[in-house]
């Protein structure tokens, strides 16, 4: 998160989690940082507010005094009204260096009409521009990474493994769970294809490639990937509700979903209930009729992965072109290996032999009496039996996001502010703001924006190639950041306004504003457009005339 506002919220959040006091090292060390976390982020905001009032009414003061010298200059008929007119036309009152170079016209204004309003007014802009000058360096420290905050993230990411009383994830009520699971029947196949747009480009450009081997990634990515997934059901009363979990890099670029069962029975038009925005983690809500699950899905282990303990990897890999049920064994070789993701967060995760391939991504990793333990998600490059699963003890926490929804509006300000708070900071991130964009956007302007990013940058040639559609999103992200800065960043004090009846949107340092477009797609809040400058059609993804190296992706 880039601004205090956003982290503060951030940090409410996590407040509002109930922590067991176990006394334990672990716990005492977590509240000492929550403790830091809480007084920084209150001492940033009432610093920001204050100078947000400081630098408020001296802008207003300015305006007030330019508008009394214009006035003043047309009732004496002064030849400089025409000239005051212009420069203060032109004028972006958040903008310090706008400030600023207004006040250098009146600075030359020596008509001996209405040369005291003239002082005044250039006096006035002069103080608005410093107190400008003041909040935005004020902000620029402000969005710093906090000295607490890396901590704070680790801590929480241990809590399950290291913090809770008892070794086991924490219990998701309502689970209704096979005391006999069948690994085969609650293990499901995953279909994912992209939006027809993007797709029928994907085809164009695999028809008209010289390449042999783009030929064929283009078409694999029209055609959709498959993935694996995990039945969970739950009972509330008589009503039984059902999901099915897999990775979120499996569908998070979908916008149509198939699942198909053991039996062969498909699911179409599946939707996405949540996408997880710090593990790569998806949840899919099923209808309750499905064929699937009839005494009850997957349960969790009583326990968390242990070193050294056999564990079971089962998913539908790809055999002769077509998924294939498979079942393999293994050991948890590190309990808890500490990665990072894109946003340079770290996250446990579980290690393990039990081999995995391509089309695994998303199956279960359970004991050997078939209790969950984790969602198996990738395997390392390089390294001979290292496969990656996300943790029990984080499905636990993305289900309770399902189970218990979050109020809608508050979800809708929260994703404006992420996107604002972003855009803010000294240095936007490509890898949060992608994580923000829905499915239309990327489709809308995702092959055109790579076509922009490749012409400047030819490694996006290998980005696309390794990861297409993830590369893609990308550039738009890239894209969005680009324009911000062209237009001179967001504007201190004027992000995400949001009328009554109005869209949101942001007023940039040029004192542009741009509407933008939020809706809920996969579970979450997500960015489906914002106004940007108009473009021609975008052709198909172009290469540079000379290609690097294609580079296999490691997600398997």
């Amino acid at each position: 998160m880039a601004t205090p506002l956003l982290r503060a919220i951030e940090v409410e959040e996590a407040l509002g989690m109930p922590l067991p006091d176990d006394g334990s090292e672990a716990r005492r060390a977590y509240a000492v940082v929550r403790d830091a976390l809480r007084a920084e982020a209150t001492a940033r905001i009432e610093a920001l507010t204050a100078l947000a009032t400081a630098a408020r009414q001296p802008t207003r003061d300015a305006q007030v005094a330019v508008s009394h010298l214009f006035d003043s200059c047309e009732d004496v008929k002064s030849p400089n009204c025409e000239r005051i007119a212009q420069a203060a036309g032109g004028v972006a009152w958040g903008s310090e260096k706008s400030v600023s170079a207004f006040a250098e016209p009146l600075s030359t204004l020596r008509d001996a009409k209405g040369r005291h309003e003239i002082r005044d007014a250039e006096t006035a802009v002069r103080r608005a521009a410093e107190a400008l000058r003041s909040a935005r360096a004020s902000q620029e420290i402000a969005s710093r990474p906090w000295a607490h905050r890396d901590r704070a993230l680790e801590l929480a990411a241990a809590w399950p493994n290291g913090c809770a009383t008892a070794d086991a994830p924490a219990q998701v009520s309502d689970l209704y769970s096979d005391t006999a699971p069948n690994l085969r029947k609650l293990t499901v196949v995953i279909e994912a294809r992209p939006a027809e747009a993007l797709s029928s480009q994907f085809n164009y450009a695999a028809n008209n490639t010289q390449r042999r081997d783009l030929a064929s990634l283009y078409s694999g990515i029209a055609g959709g990937m498959t993935g694996s997934g995990i039945v969970l059901a739950f009972r509330n009363g008589q009503t039984i509700s059902k999901y099915v979990i897999t990775n979120r890099h499996v569908v998070e670029h979908a916008t149509k979903l198939d699942i198909v069962l053991e039996g062969g029975e498909r699911l179409s038009n599946v939707s996405i209930a949540h996408l997880d925005d710090a593990y790569d983690l998806a949840i899919l809500g099923i209808p309750a009729t499905a064929r699937v699950a009839e005494k009850g899905g997957l349960g969790f282990s009583p326990h968390l992965a242990h070193d050294g303990e056999a564990v079971v990897a089962t998913g539908y890999p790809g055999l002769m072109g077509s998924p294939s049920f498979q079942t393999t064994r293994g050991f948890v070789s590190n309990e808890r290996v500490l990665l990072k993701n894109d946003d340079g967060n770290g996250l446990f995760h579980v290690q393990h032999s039990a081999p995995i391939d391509p089309g695994s991504s998303g199956g279960p990793l359970t004991s050997e009496d078939g209790k969950l333990l984790g969602v198996n998600a990738f395997k390392m490059r390089g390294r001979d039996g290292v496969a990656l699963a996300v943790p029990a003890s984080a499905l636990v926490r993305a289900l309770d996001s399902v189970l218990h929804p979050r109020d809608e509006k508050r979800a809708q300000r929260k994703a404006c502010l992420a996107l604002a708070s972003e855009l803010a900071s000294p240095e936007p991130r490509t890898s949060v703001i992608r994580k923000m964009l829905g499915t239309e956007i990327v489709t809308a302007i995702g092959i055109e924006s790579y076509n922009r990013a490749m012409s400047r940058d030819p490694a996006a040639f290998e980005r696309f190639t390794s990861e297409p559609l993830e590369a893609i999103s990308q550039d738009v992200a890239g894209r969005i950041i680009d324009e911000a800065s062209y237009a001179n960043g967001i504007q201190v004090f004027e992000g995400c306004t949001d009328t009554a009846g109005a869209p949101p949107s942001l007023t940039f340092g040029d004192g542009s504003v741009r509407k933008l477009r939020f809706a809920r797609e996969h579970g979450r809040i997500a960015l489906m457009d914002i106004e940007l400058p108009e473009t021609t059609p975008a052709p198909a993804p172009s290469a540079p005339a000379k290609a690097p190296a294609i580079t296999k992706n490691k997600k398997k």
